[in-house]
């Protein structure tokens, strides 16, 4: 991958400059090149992730690769809030998507697969925030930290449930305010109880449907594996078990849909009511 152009000495100045709303020194490159050299980057790491075979671990008609770099006005809101961290130190100027149809097991799997591929050239960190969620958000990512200037990128991993919550909570910032993906809300707040319910969502009834899939998925591999005699089994009492744990988690499933409906009608409604 292609070294940065800039020194940290460079980025830290366009930072500061940024975070304090004041002209950019001499010297330094202006946020839209560097966001330009960004996305440079993500069109590279993107490409490497689509040319990967995924029909041994998922459905490749599932996985949906996609990539963005932070604007501006997302990358000055950040380093306001923290002030002591540097531009270049920012992980997640370039980010890159991958959401699939895939269970937990999968999930982990699959940034398996990814940090093999990208370690080859940078140093890999994969971060699990599926149990240490961050105000309701799930997912797997991968830090990619190239060696020399040490720039740096991000892949989020997300299953299709931690998708479609988190793109509900993004309607929700833009129509509660942003300021909910970052704090805790106070009872007092109007937001408070709707902010409450959404990440509760993600906590319980998201990582419960996960949970159950990902049992449900285990006993498909052990029924096959039965009935191609790789493995010892009574073939009927595993079906019957796999066919238990279907039933169990369907009507879960449904509960959950009929969830993120009734939200996403609130928010729409809170939305055309402040017009």
């Amino acid at each position: 991958m292609t070294d940065r152009p800039w020194s940290n000495q460079q980025l830290r100045r366009l930072g500061e400059s940024l975070r304090d709303g004041v002209r950019t020194p001499a010297n330094t490159p202006t946020y839209d090149q560097v966001a330009l050299w960004y996305l440079d980057r993500t069109i590279e790491i993107q490409e490497r992730i689509r040319a990967l075979d995924w029909s041994s671990l998922l459905d490749p008609s599932t996985v949906r690769v996609s990539s963005r770099v932070k604007t501006i006005t997302t990358l000055v809101d950040k380093l306001r809030r923290n002030p002591k961290v540097a531009l270049q130190t920012i992980r997640d100027i370039a980010g890159v998507r991958l959401e699939a149809d895939m269970s937990l097991t999968k999930q982990t799997a699959v940034c398996e697969t990814l940090s093999g591929v990208f370690s080859e050239d940078c140093a890999v960190v994969i971060t699990d925030m599926r149990t240490d969620d961050h105000f309701g958000y799930r997912a797997m990512h991968l830090e990619l930290r190239h060696p020399g200037q040490g720039w740096r990128a991000e892949i989020q991993v997300r299953t299709d449930l931690q998708g479609k919550w988190a793109n509900l909570y993004e309607v929700a910032g833009d129509v509660l305010g942003r300021g909910i993906r970052y704090s805790a809300t106070s009872p007092d707040q109007p937001e408070h109880a709707i902010v409450q319910t959404l990440q509760r969502l993600s906590t319980e009834s998201v990582a419960s449907v996960e949970a159950e899939d990902d049992q449900a998925t285990s006993q498909e591999v052990r029924v096959e594996d039965i009935r191609r005699g790789l493995i010892p089994g009574n073939l009927g009492a595993e079906e019957r078990k796999l066919e238990s744990l279907r039933a169990t988690a369907e009507p879960v499933r449904l509960a959950l849909s009929d969830q993120l409906e009734s939200l996403t009608a609130e928010l729409q409604r809170i939305r055309n009511s402040k017009g």
